[in-house]
C-alpha cells in the first residue's frame, strides 16, 4: 500500500480547477442575481418608506387644516350658532373625508408595491431554480419547459 506522488498531484489539481471553475461559473452569477435581487428589494422598501413619509406629511397638513377648521369654527359660532353649526359639521366631515381618502390611497399605494415586489421575486425565482438545477445536474435544464413545474412546487411549499 504505498501512496503515487503523480496521482496525488493530479487529484490535488483536479480539485484545484474545480473550485476555480465552480466560482467562476456558479459561485459569481448567483451572487451577482442575489445582489440584483437585494437590490430591487431594498428599493421597494424605501418607496415605501417614500411613501410612509407621503402619508405623514399629509396628516400633518391634514391636522393644520383642522386646527384652521377648529379656529374659525369658534369664531363663527360666536356670531351666529344656529348658522354656524352647519357650517362647522360640513368643514369637518370633509376634511375627515379628506383625510381618508388620503390614506386609503397610501395604503392602496402600499399594498401595489408590496404586491410588484412579490411579483417580481415570484417570476425571477423559477428561472434560478432552473440556474441552479442545471449547475448541480450538470445537463441543460430549459426554464421553458419547467418553470410550471417550479411554480407548482413554489405555490405547494408556500
Amino acid at each position: 500500500m504505498s501512496i503515487d506522488i503523480t496521482t496525488s498531484i493530479w487529484t490535488i489539481i483536479n480539485f484545484l480547477l474545480l473550485c476555480v471553475l465552480l466560482k467562476v461559473l456558479l459561485y459569481k452569477p448567483i451572487v451577482e442575481f442575489m445582489d440584483k435581487r437585494d437590490a430591487k428589494i431594498a428599493k421597494g422598501f424605501e418607496e415605501e418608506k417614500d411613501a410612509k413619509e407621503k402619508l405623514e406629511a399629509a396628516e400633518g397638513r391634514m391636522n393644520e387644516k383642522f386646527k384652521t377648521a377648529a379656529e374659525e369654527a369658534s369664531v363663527i359660532v360666536r356670531e351666529s350658532k344656529q348658522k354656524d353649526r352647519a357650517e362647522y359639521d360640513a368643514q369637518i366631515k370633509e376634511a375627515h373625508e379628506q383625510s381618508s381618502e388620503i390614506i386609503r390611497q397610501a395604503g392602496d399605494d402600499i399594498k401595489i408595491e408590496e404586491e410588484r415586489q412579490t411579483e417580481e421575486v415570484n417570476e425571477q425565482l423559477p428561472e434560478l431554480v432552473c440556474i441552479l438545477a442545471e449547475k448541480v445536474l450538470g445537463t441543460s435544464v430549459p426554464v421553458s419547459e419547467n418553470v410550471d413545474i417550479v411554480k407548482a412546487q413554489i405555490s405547494e411549499n408556500a
